[in-house]
């Protein structure tokens, strides 16, 4: 992909939709097409931030893992969202790790070439503040998450899923996206027998099911009441602000 093409994929964010056509053609030399296939890790916790990550289509999963392997997503990315230049502007080592839920398209941006156009081009640079301010703003929402039981937390996470894989049908919202409960369980850094249990009581509920292979939210409203509104999605609403860059 040439850098002018580059240059008009990465205009798709309003960040660098605020500079010029020659500051975004500065800002992508040296920059790299990454497509990911689904379920591949992009980076992981501890690495250097040498780069900033411009999402183009797709599904990125943050999440945090232990020296045991057990994982907990944080939120869910969805274009045409940044991510890692909170590292790169701070100068440090990258803080989460990433992996793709679907195939994806991400531009690889060169950490010294971004810092460069945050010092220098404001409007930029006020987009990006305002970003950040709402990301943090629904991260630390969701650190209530750490105090909520196991239904509460598992109740968010298929709702999160709903809102980025859901298609409406008569019994409810069908998840299209293969998950099983390993998968769900990882997510939230529990056991799977915690899952597999509260997932047995909604079925006898009617509040889920699976038909054809996928899952069905039967009563999300329930699931809604439950976790009180609770979402890994970064582009959730949060009221009075904008989630997405």
């Amino acid at each position: 992909m040439t850098a002018e093409t580059l240059a008009a994929q990465i205009a798709l964010n309003p960040v660098f939709a605020a500079v010029s056509a020659v500051a975004r053609q500065a800002l992508v030399r040296g920059a790299t097409l990454f497509e990911a296939a689904p379920d591949q890790i992009i980076f992981h916790a501890g690495a250097e931030a040498a780069h900033v990550y411009v999402l183009l289509d797709g599904v990125i999963r943050v999440f945090h893992e232990d020296k045991d392997g057990r994982q907990a997503t944080v939120k869910h990315l969805t274009a045409p969202v940044t991510f890692a230049e909170m590292e790169v502007i701070a100068g440090c080592e990258l803080l989460e790790s990433t992996q793709a839920l679907t195939a994806a398209r991400l531009v690889r941006l060169d950490a010294d070439r971004f810092r460069e156009l945050v010092d220098r081009e404001p409007a930029a640079t006020a987009l990006l503040f305002k970003d950040i301010c709402a990301r943090f703003c629904v991260a630390a929402r969701n650190e209530t998450a750490i105090l909520c039981d196991v239904p509460t937390r598992l109740a968010s996470q298929l709702l999160a899923l709903a809102d980025l894989f859901g298609k409406p049908t008569p019994a409810g919202i069908q998840i299209r996206k293969a998950i099983n409960q390993g998968d769900l369980a990882n997510g939230l850094g529990v056991v799977e027998r915690s899952v597999r249990r509260t997932m047995t009581e909604w079925k006898k509920r009617g509040w889920i099911s699976v038909h054809k292979g996928w899952l069905v939210l039967n009563r999300p409203e329930e699931l809604e009441a439950l976790c009180h509104g609770l979402r890994f999605n970064l582009n959730y609403g949060f009221k009075g602000a904008a989630s997405r860059a």
